[in-house]
């Protein structure tokens, strides 16, 4: 997370993709054949680039985490389609996991947690049913930051 934000700072993409490839590499090197996905580095890198990358360190991903404000009523039709685009971010880099995370947003503290999980059921839902249909399993971030 620290390389985002600096990059969120500074907008060096080669300095940041520099980062990326190293960081791979280590995992690799540290004998890990598998690594989580998020949707923060697939908005940032192309879907080839990371694929790229992680087959020159002889990496799999083991699953693609999708994180959203999927609490906020206002945004579900938004939010469950680009979820969607997030199921087939996840097809295309080779994983049957995918693990949604709720971030809160401005205003949650005023719904109570009954109204929460509504909307997570809501929202939740339709995703893991498109999911289904590529053959993932979608699971769900319990204790998110």
């Amino acid at each position: 997370m620290r390389m985002y934000f600096s990059f969120k700072c500074d907008q060096e993409m080669e300095a940041l993709k520099e980062n990326y490839e190293e960081m791979m590499e280590l995992v690799a090197n540290a004998g890990y054949e598998m690594v989580d996905v998020t949707n923060i580095e697939t908005q940032i890198f192309s879907i080839p680039y990371i694929g790229e990358v992680l087959k020159k360190n002889g990496l799999r991903v083991s699953s693609y985490i999708y994180m959203d404000q999927f609490a906020n009523e206002q945004r579900r039709i938004e939010q469950i389609e680009n979820a969607k685009q997030g199921v087939r971010d996840a097809v295309a880099l080779g994983t049957k996991v995918l693990m949604l995370v709720p971030l809160a947003h401005e205003g949650i503290e005023k719904l109570s947690s009954k109204e929460v999980h509504a909307e997570l059921v809501k929202q939740w839902s339709p995703i893991a049913d498109y999911a289904k249909k590529f053959g993932m399993h979608t699971v769900i971030e319990d204790t998110p930051d």
